[in-house]
């Protein structure tokens, strides 16, 4: 099917469902034109009606209201405004159309501050965009009477040519002995405080933080509620620390540094900034990183050099900074070094690397630690996606130079 007839299919079902919608599409499909074809669709109705876009970022506002060259110029779409999300929950508001980019991040019960985006407007027509929703994402958005009015997955991307074609690998990689001895310890605390709970990760963190339903549990299970808070604080405690090890294994950073000298432009993702720059120094003069510690003009340089093919610049590494609102062509690999058990993380970072060129092949390649949390992670993110399971380098690197 043609792109643009399958956009407006989109939007002719949002209108059946009366424009009270939200719609999940793989990144590179054209979210940002089912924006402009509700605009377009309100302004039809009336010239004088108003809407409202929220977007996460400002380099995603200026992409609309950049004089000329920004999406409301270019199309000639009447009273809209753009807004980054931080800037628009400081007040209510009122719009005939809301238009929410992103709109996960808007409809999570536990990030109450940008639920306000939703319960705090006063609206007529709603169109919420996004790559991938979770359960309590839609079930938000239904409590609302907004429903989904369409879903295109990334397989209907690749099979009609909407985005590159690409492949997901997972590769496994090995802790040394001195690695493996501290994370094993690491768990093994983890799991025994974690019991006091019944592996209950709900019930451990609701007696971390209440004291009544900490002082419920210990009644429950006959133990004193001092004990109770110490292996509260001690799961928290080597939760945290299991996590950050694994955000920093330094075997990670030995793969990525040998795929970082393929003839490839890529994308690192990780989710510490310390990790993120200390593989940027690693790698050398073909990488640059851009990351919230660099500050906007120094973020602004690396994406220059990053974008600009005449540089040795080849890679730029970021610290979730890039998984949402950034386009890069060129790109044809991502290295995600660490994550989070979220499919939606794992979509995004995926997309920024696969859109359309032609004669593009893109690779996206997932660094776990085997036999660990990190693996847990990687298979609960994965599930329902195509993807390969490696763990040998050379093979990797073959299949990525046929």
């Amino acid at each position: 099917m043609d792109r643009n007839k399958r956009q407006e299919d989109i939007i002719d079902n949002w209108i059946q469902h009366k424009a009270m919608g939200f719609v999940e599409a793989f990144t590179g499909f054209g979210k940002t034109r089912l924006a402009i074809l509700a605009i377009q669709e309100c302004n039809r109705r009336d010239a004088n009606r108003t809407t409202h876009v929220i977007v996460p970022t400002t380099t995603l506002k200026n992409s609309w209201t950049k004089h000329k060259k920004g999406f409301i110029d270019a199309f000639k779409l009447k009273n809209v405004e753009v807004f980054v999300i931080n800037t628009y929950i400081k007040f209510e508001r009122s719009c005939d159309l809301l238009i929410c980019d992103e709109v996960h991040r808007m409809t999570n019960d536990n990030a109450l501050h940008f639920t306000k985006v939703i319960n705090e407007t006063r609206y007529s027509w709603f169109l919420g965009l996004s790559a991938t929703l979770e359960a309590n994402h839609i079930a938000f958005l239904n409590r609302k009477n907004i429903v989904s009015v369409g879903k295109v997955t990334a397989e209907e991307c690749k099979t009609n040519g909407w985005v590159a074609d690409f492949i997901t690998i997972n590769f496994g990689v090995e802790l040394d002995d001195i690695d493996r001895n501290h994370y094993d310890t690491l768990h093994k605390a983890f799991n025994k405080y974690f019991a006091t709970f019944g592996h209950d990760f709900d019930k451990a963190m609701s007696c971390l933080t209440n004291k009544n339903i900490r002082e419920a549990h210990a009644r429950e299970f006959n133990i004193p509620v001092e004990r109770v808070m110490i292996s509260a604080l001690e799961w928290n405690r080597n939760m945290r620390e299991r996590k950050t090890f694994l955000y920093h294994a330094h075997s990670k950073m030995t793969i990525a540094k040998e795929l970082v000298k393929l003839d490839k432009h890529m994308i690192c993702f990780s989710e510490s900034v310390d990790f993120t720059q200390q593989l940027c120094d690693e790698i050398g003069e073909k990488a640059v990183s851009y990351h919230s510690k660099n500050g906007v003009k120094a973020n602004r340089e690396a994406l220059r050099k990053f974008m600009d093919k005449r540089t040795k610049v080849n890679c730029i590494c970021t610290a979730k900074s890039m998984d949402e609102g950034f386009d890069a062509p060129d790109a044809d690999m991502a290295i995600i070094c660490s994550r989070t058990s979220k499919r939606i993380q794992n979509g995004q970072r995926s997309g920024r690397i696969c859109r359309a060129k032609e004669g593009k092949k893109a690779y996206v390649i997932n660094l776990y630690v085997k036999n660990s949390q990190d693996e847990v992670w990687l298979r609960k993110a994965s599930k329902g996606t195509q993807c390969l399971w490696l763990d040998d380098l050379e093979q990797l690197k073959q299949l990525i130079n046929e």
